[in-house]
């Protein structure tokens, strides 16, 4: 009998472990959300500046269509060789 109060009393242990750590695990989480959120901000901006080094700030474009500018990019392109007379047809290459 013994033996399985030990297991009942392991199992209440291991449980009231369990939700001590989620509670702090997520009382942590939303303190430094807003710092981590910052840090990520100027991260990014940091990368910009670096590209763009004459750019005083950078704001998000609204209407930007991440699936249509992929598929702008995918497209196949139509490359003219400057090597070949204007008789000869254009050459299509695709982008891979």
């Amino acid at each position: 009998m013994s033996d399985k109060k030990s297991i009942v009393r392991d199992a209440m242990r291991l449980t009231v472990i369990t939700l001590v750590s989620g509670l702090l695990l997520g009382l942590i989480y939303q303190i430094t959300l807003n710092p981590r959120e910052a840090a990520a901000a100027k991260a990014t901006n940091d990368a910009y500046k670096a590209v763009f080094e004459k750019a005083d700030s950078f704001t998000p474009y609204k209407d930007f269509d991440s699936d249509k500018a992929t598929a702008l990019v995918k497209r196949p392109a139509m490359i003219i060789s400057r090597s070949q007379p204007a008789s000869k047809p254009m050459t299509r290459v695709d982008s891979h």
